[in-house]
């Protein structure tokens, strides 16, 4: 903002009709969103579920909500209890249908505005027309009896009852009898609106590929973390929880500070898989060692690329011999010293 002040921008949006409702605010405190929180529901209406991510204001808020005794209010009034859902913690692609909405409006904004300082109510403005916008976008049609009659199915058809939002008696006094701030905020209007609807239509096209490889119980995986790869730690899978689609998605993993609670996109499978691991008991056959190597009763030998631990037994030390066939006695003064 103008004169060094910084903003944030709260983003509402609907998972069924795919509205969007922008909220400015001052500060990323929990006191500041509880009161975006409450003009969203006073214009919006009171919602059912929030989902969200792990950050402090909305955990300081859903701890705020679950102190209320909600017994006595719903004895007093008709409110339903908010259920408040977050994301596993370091899952941000779990709320991959509102992130997409926060990457195209950070990106339209940074791209019009570039370094240009605004106020706070020309920001508040430039919201509510960002608002409208994005709630113009085609979601599907209406088809009436015939073809040329195709209407288009807005977010906006199912969050306020007059469909039109546009002002362009209020952009031609901006654009005509206003001074030339008003104009350059009008343009930086018009500059949203296009990038919105050319930018918009190739995200519909974009596909993901699914992964096939599957983490199960007993696993040991690398956990991905903020430090380097090679100082990822270990962990062991204990139990897995399904989605609601019916697939693995998260995991909670054993490490040597306590268990923990991963998605599966961050957690790594060893390069040698730990199905074909045998526990070796005292009565399991002896393996030979057929490469002549000596090795202690604690090591393991792989032999043609086979996984299996072998314990192999101390050998006797054979007497070294001289070219002529005599024995090498290893003399008194160099006892500590190991041929060879």
């Amino acid at each position: 903002l103008r004169g060094g002040e910084k903003c944030w921008i709260v983003l509402y949006t609907c998972a069924v009709y795919r509205a969007v409702h922008l909220e400015l605010i001052r500060s990323l405190s929990t006191e500041a969103f509880m009161m975006a929180l409450r003009r969203f529901i006073a214009r919006r209406g009171r919602i059912s579920i929030i989902m969200t991510d792990n950050g402090t204001n909305f955990i300081g808020a859903k701890r705020g909500l679950h102190t209320v005794d909600w017994a006595e209010v719903q004895r007093r009034s008709v409110i339903h209890r908010i259920t408040w859902k977050l994301n596993a913690p370091t899952a941000a692609w779990w709320g991959g249908y509102w992130e997409r909405l926060i990457r195209i409006l950070k990106d339209l904004l940074r791209r019009v505005l570039g370094k240009s300082s605004v106020s706070y109510d020309e920001l508040h403005t430039l919201l509510c027309d960002c608002e409208a916008v994005m709630n113009g976008r085609p979601l599907t049609y209406v088809s009436g009896d015939r073809a040329e009659f195709l209407e288009p199915l807005t977010p906006a058809c199912f969050v306020q009852p007059i469909p039109v939002t546009d002002v362009a008696d209020l952009d031609q006094v901006d654009a005509v009898n206003l001074n030339s701030r008003s104009r350059y905020l009008h343009e930086v209007r018009e500059q949203f609106r296009q990038r919105f609807r050319t930018e918009y239509l190739t995200l519909l096209v974009q596909k993901g590929k699914e992964k096939r490889d599957k983490l199960k119980i007993g696993d040991i995986v690398l956990i991905e973390t903020d430090e380097k790869r090679l100082k990822w730690p270990l962990g062991l899978i204990e139990d897995v929880f399904v989605g609601k689609d019916g697939e693995y998605r998260t995991a909670r993993v054993r490490t040597h500070v306590g268990s923990r609670i991963r998605p599966f996109q961050k957690l790594y499978p060893l390069e040698v898989s730990t199905d074909n691991h045998l526990l070796i008991s005292e009565e399991s056959p002896q393996l030979s060692n057929p490469t002549g190597i000596d090795v202690s009763s604690e090591e393991a030998v792989v032999i043609d690329n086979d996984t299996r631990a072998v314990r192999s037994e101390p050998q006797p030390q054979v007497p070294m011999t001289s070219r002529s066939g005599r024995q090498v006695k290893i003399p008194s003064k160099f006892h500590s010293y190991v041929p060879f």
